[in-house]
């Protein structure tokens, strides 16, 4: 074959379409993921949220949320695992189930935190009036001694210092007794009450 044969058969080869010369490489394989939920809420000043995270929803719109079924995942397989089986591990997603468990431990940790706050809020205020009183007494060693003014605002001193000690056991009575007694009851699981 002489040269001007051989880059005619060369070009004539080059501007012919591609017919399985080259190797392509096979699409991957894909699988669809399981089922997820976007849950959607306006807030107070209009602004539209969303999560597919039920816990990330703020407990005043839970009840107004919307839950919509979110556009199915794909995911591409990969050839080669160290499993050798051709698919990773499957992710693990929590069931409704699960996140209601979830949802509902979370209720009673906030309503045990809300006790947790009143308690301490309590007790500080227990501290400054006792402190205030003190304060009152320092001149006059007792009551009775006092002008009647003094007297008057050691009384109302005293008849808060009632009052706060009341709220103090109230919460008390609230963190060790009322609240585990109803978690239980309600089916919360063990451990709510950790911080």
């Amino acid at each position: 074959m002489n040269m001007k044969a051989l880059v005619a058969f060369l070009l004539f080869s080059l501007s012919m379409p591609n017919h399985g010369w080259t190797q392509t490489e096979p699409a991957p394989e894909q699988r669809i993921l399981p089922e997820r939920f976007v849950y959607e809420w306006t807030d107070n000043n209009g602004v539209v949220h969303m999560t597919d995270d039920p816990s990330k929803v703020p407990k005043k719109y839970r009840s107004k949320s919307l839950k919509k079924k979110a556009e199915p995942r794909t995911e591409e397989v990969p050839e080669n695992t160290e499993g050798g089986a051709g698919y990773p591990a499957p992710r693990s997603t929590p069931s409704d189930q699960e996140l209601e468990q979830r949802h509902l431990m979370e209720e009673w940790q906030q309503r045990y935190h809300e006790w947790k706050d009143e308690l301490r809020r309590s007790e500080q205020r227990q501290q400054s009036l006792q402190q205030k009183r003190a304060d009152l007494l320092t001149k006059w060693g007792s009551p009775a001694v006092a002008p009647p003014a003094v007297r008057e605002e050691v009384g109302q001193v005293d008849k808060d210092l009632q009052d706060t000690q009341a709220a103090i056991d109230e919460a008390r009575h609230m963190l060790e007794v009322v609240l585990p007694e109803d978690a239980r009851k309600a089916g919360v699981p063990p451990g709510w009450q950790k911080e």
